[in-house]
């Protein structure tokens, strides 16, 4: 009996909340102040998720996709016309009468199309294509369409990302929906939660046919292309590493991959090394709670990238000030970047360069390369002491804002794939602060050659200058 608003399967909408395990209608107060959404009668709602809440508490389609200004005269309305035994899509805007392509209409369009909010959805029995010369050669057709991407939980067309209008030819495909009506008898196939016969389609397949996705829920493995979640929810393939999480765990967004290591420091923010980055964050991802480097864990998720921050002395030649913040994206009408996972924990800043000294003992780990040159599998760690006199060791390369540590037989350090990671020192009361960040060095685990790491109490104030003393204070606890 699951369905898409089943939150222990998948995410709520941003106008839901979470409650005894079912995606319920938000009071329209509680959604944040963004930027204003008009609405099909001319009024204006302070975000997209106060319209959407309201949507769902009154079960009627309000928000106008095309309207700039907010009049009545920008409505869109979707209708379906009839053309021989076909029943074709068509959207009226300001813009004029338009059809939908056929490019890219899918079933989750087309029970958009079929819903009716007033009675049991059971949206469409069937999505599919014709060409533009088979319409009906006695009615005057748009000769232009708009292709369509919907979710499958909107209320209307005008809800789903739409793109501009596109000239039509002969043998453009134009979108046909046929809507689902019961028939007489006992269903003998796949019957979904809210009572559809699937008659087309298969369970499991990626694709929402019964239209509550109660056919792609509580799925052992997936039909064809389709990508099985962790939750046991099967998703369309082209949704794999879109940018989107659309698994509640976030695999579909990951990989097997490790660039370089990181340190969370709570909120949105991850303390990195600048040569493991560039000024692109959607060239990143952020990856939690990974201990096996090529199979997932329960607790692992993954996290798309907002901004980058390197430092602004940063020097690639010799590494001086080797230090950048990496900002997670926030989730959908959220202050927060990640569900609650009680594997990740955030990491204390140094705020004095005195708080850990020469001899301390301190620990690092990373997915990088052992004694052989080979990369780790599994995520390892070591113990290293914090040396003095480095200069002794590594001359004028040795800069301010680098520290030494490791060990001086060549028994245990960092090595390439390590960079970024952390090296983390405990206090006598149980606090762990991220002492260092791996950045360089020569001839990994060789004697007289220690790790050298960017030394963040150094560059206490630059990263309380772009986190903010708030952020910093609140998880220093």
């Amino acid at each position: 009996k699951y369905t898409w608003q089943s939150c222990s399967k998948v995410f709520c909408p941003p106008w839901k909340r979470c409650i005894g395990g079912q995606c319920v209608c938000k009071m329209p107060y509680k959604c944040p102040r963004q930027q204003n959404t008009c609405a099909l009668d001319g009024s204006v709602y302070y975000s997209m998720c106060q319209a959407n809440a309201i949507s769902c508490r009154t079960k009627t389609p309000i928000f106008s996709h095309f309207s700039s200004s907010c009049k009545v005269t920008d409505q869109v309305h979707v209708q379906v016309r009839a053309s021989d035994s076909h029943n074709v899509v068509e959207i009226n805007t300001g813009l004029g009468k338009m059809l939908v392509c056929g490019k890219g209409w899918n079933m989750a369009a087309a029970n958009v199309v079929c819903r009716n909010p007033l009675n049991v959805d059971r949206g469409a029995e069937r999505a599919y294509n014709i060409t533009y010369d088979s319409l009906d050669k006695d009615t005057q057709w748009p000769n232009e369409c708009m292709r369509i991407r919907c979710m499958g939980h909107e209320l209307s067309l005008a809800e789903c990302k739409i793109h501009y209008q596109e000239p039509v030819a002969e043998d453009t495909a134009v979108a046909v929906a046929k809507c689902y009506k019961e028939t007489p008898g006992e269903c003998k196939k796949f019957i979904c939660a809210n009572g559809k016969c699937l008659i087309n389609g298969k369970p499991c397949n990626g694709v929402d046919d019964c239209g509550d996705n109660s056919d792609e829920m509580c799925c052992q493995k997936c039909r064809g292309q389709a990508f099985l979640c962790k939750s046991g929810v099967c998703i369309p393939r082209y949704t794999i590493k879109d940018g989107i999480r659309d698994c509640l765990g976030g695999e579909d967004e990951q990989d097997g991959t490790i660039h370089c290591g990181g340190a969370y420091l709570g909120g949105c923010w991850v303390l990195t090394a600048a040569h493991c980055v560039r000024p692109k964050p959607k060239s990143f991802r952020i990856k939690f709670s990974l201990w096996k480097k090529h199979r997932k864990q329960s607790t692992t998720d993954s996290i798309p990238v907002k901004n980058i921050i390197i430092h602004h002395e940063y020097n690639a030649q010799n590494y001086a000030n080797d230090i950048a913040l990496v900002q997670l994206e926030e989730l959908n009408l959220s202050d927060k970047c990640m569900q609650d996972n009680p594997a990740v924990r955030a990491v204390c800043v140094p705020w004095s360069t005195q708080q850990f000294q020469p001899n301390d003992t301190c620990t690092i780990s990373g997915w990088g390369r052992d004694r052989e040159g080979k990369s780790a599998a599994i995520l390892k760690w070591a113990n290293v002491t914090i040396i003095s006199d480095c200069q002794n060791y590594y001359k004028d390369r040795f800069l301010p804002g680098m520290e030494c540590a490791g060990d001086l037989e060549g028994k245990v350090d960092s090595c390439q794939g390590d960079s970024g990671g952390p090296l983390v020192c405990t206090d006598a009361s149980g606090l762990s602060y991220v002492w260092g960040i791996v950045s360089w060095g020569d001839k990994c685990g060789e004697p007289n050659h220690p790790g050298v790491y960017t030394k963040v109490a150094h560059y206490f104030d630059w990263i309380r200058f772009h986190t903010g003393w708030p952020a910093v204070t609140k998880f220093n606890q």
